[in-house]
């Protein structure tokens, strides 16, 4: 870590204000990524979102570098708490986002190899070539009616997987 990214770790975590858990709540099942830009743009990187007072809190990181402390260097500094874990078990199963301790560990090993820069960039024609394709069959629609694109997404992200 570098002498600019230390000063910025050492810097208080913002907290985010005016945000109660029932105004949270609906705007995580609506449209989560509007709320994540809203809360990136107006405090940073990384922010604190208290859930239960300073009980609990759930810490919102954006920044690549940020993302790679927590989940890569110094995951065993981080836990998810018992109610997020078992909120995201039904949906997400026993795997990377809602498992904890030596399962997320052993997770995390079986699904590295997927992620190395070199996998990764052998995979960008066929990402390309998938997103291509869709923004075509998108270009050729009706911009008058409306459209939904979650299933089209589904259909690229099956696409590139």
């Amino acid at each position: 870590m570098n002498e600019t990214a230390l000063l910025e770790a050492a810097r208080p975590m913002p907290r985010l204000e005016g945000y109660p858990v029932s105004r949270i709540v609906p705007r995580l099942r609506g449209d989560p990524l509007a709320l994540y830009r809203e809360v990136f743009e107006s405090y940073g990187d990384i922010v604190r979102i208290p859930i239960l007072g300073d009980l609990i809190s759930v810490v919102l990181v954006a920044s690549p570098e940020g993302v790679e402390h927590v989940l890569s260097g110094n995951h065993a500094g981080y836990r998810k708490p018992a109610f997020l874990v078992n909120a995201f078990r039904p949906v997400a199963g026993d795997g990377l986002f809602s498992s904890r301790g030596a399962k997320w560990k052993r997770n995390r090993r079986l699904i590295a190899p997927a992620f190395h820069k070199n996998r990764l960039r052998d995979g960008v024609p066929g990402i390309v070539a998938a997103a291509t394709a869709h923004a075509a069959a998108w270009a050729r629609r009706d911009t008058r009616d409306p459209y939904d694109i979650l299933h089209d997404l589904n259909h690229l992200t099956l696409d590139v997987a």
